[in-house]
């Protein structure tokens, strides 16, 4: 057998019965219920309105254009301002045109049970992927064992590449029993997803394992780095604290940006709020392009990250594409829903930017262990 493997095998036994890996796998399985729970909950909810929504469209669509039509003879009966009137007749025929999306409301998606999902995994994810990387180097080098393996009849390449396979491969392992149990869980209550569902599923796995493996191959550089493994551990969080503040301060020049935007174009009609949205979030898109976390969930609006392109089925509306009603802005017509291409297509950039960051990461501890000394 390969050395790599060896080694790899040896690290896979050794974080499976390590108190480290079992008591984060044991958190991570007890949030992952409530977050399943969670997400079956709001699934039988949305459920049941949209079977409310099917049954009583039509008597709602009809009550709604005649409390319009009643507040445009009220404005007009009152002495309204024609701009003030021409503006409600705009809001009339906005909510006419939308007569499809009141009559046909989209069936809610098996997909939102996972979505509860995203930010458990950002976070234990990270957690789970600095844990099991932060002394991959120095617990050898602390213990000695580092010079008696190097003496062996082993290289250098064979040690840390059998040492990141027996890691990954248990991060898989964690991450994978989640997946399972949750989908299992699902087929006893009766919900059972479909093809394409479980291919979404699955790719979101793969997301989520990519993505606590940029934290493991940053903590594993700092455990090069480091002499010992409290200085890789506070350097690890040093890096993902920066990586934070970066995009916070991303964040604060968007929102500048954007505000600044909004004040330039106060008297022009044109401008929407959904327009707005829009410009916001392609500027974060490019500003936190270097962000493992806004990569995977996308801060406040999850459709923007991996996790929750992956986890809908809506595809993302042209601002042009939606008109306002009342105090909010809604689809001109129904929901083009979006194949999984579509969503593949959209988050590509985001899946390149993690795996640079695991490469460089990992490609910096190779440099860095090749050269060094054990004596």
């Amino acid at each position: 057998m390969r050395p790599e493997l060896v080694i790899a095998e040896k690290e896979f036994r050794d974080h499976l019965t390590s108190k480290r890996f079992l008591i984060i796998l044991v958190v991570l399985l007890l949030l992952a219920a409530y977050a399943m729970a969670t997400g079956i909950d709001q699934y039988n909810k949305s459920l049941e309105n949209y079977k409310n929504n099917k049954a009583n469209g039509a008597s709602n669509f009809e009550a709604a254009v005649n409390n319009e039509q009643k507040a445009i003879d009220d404005a007009v009966n009152s002495g309204a301002s024609p701009e003030s009137i021409e503006s409600m007749k705009a809001d009339l025929q906005a909510l006419k045109n939308n007569r499809d999306y009141y009559l046909n409301p989209s069936m809610p998606s098996l997909l939102q049970i996972f979505q509860s999902f995203t930010f458990l995994f950002a976070v234990l994810g990270m957690v789970l992927g600095i844990a099991m990387g932060f002394d991959q180097m120095t617990k050898e080098k602390e213990s000695g064992a580092l010079k008696s393996v190097l003496s062996a009849p082993v290289y250098r390449d064979a040690l840390i590449n059998g040492k990141t396979l027996g890691s990954l491969a248990t991060l898989a392992v964690a991450i994978g029993i989640t997946f399972l149990v949750t989908i299992a869980v699902m087929l006893f209550y009766g919900v059972v997803p479909g093809l394409e569902d479980l291919a979404r599923v699955f790719l979101f796995f793969i997301g989520s394992l990519l993505y606590c493996t940029v934290f493991f191959a940053i903590a594993m550089m700092t455990s090069t780095l480091a002499r010992n493994s409290a200085m890789a551990v506070i350097l690890a969080i040093g890096i993902v604290f920066t990586l934070f503040i970066i995009a916070l301060l991303a964040s604060i020049i968007t929102t500048y940006v954007i505000t600044t935007y909004i004040y330039a174009n106060t008297n022009n009609t044109t401008v929407t709020a959904t327009q707005v949205a829009n410009d916001y979030y392609q500027i974060s898109d490019v500003l936190n392009i270097a962000s493992p976390f806004y990569d995977y969930t996308g801060y406040g609006t999850m459709s923007t990250g991996i996790a929750g392109a992956l986890l809908s089925n809506d595809k993302i509306q042209d601002p042009d594409a939606r008109e306002y009603l009342g105090s909010e802005y809604v689809p001109s017509s129904q929901p083009e829903q979006a194949t999984l291409e579509d969503s593949l297509s959209y988050i590509w950039v985001k899946v390149l930017m993690l795996l640079v960051e695991t490469m460089a990461a990992f490609g910096i501890s190779y440099a860095i262990f090749m050269r060094m000394d054990v004596r």
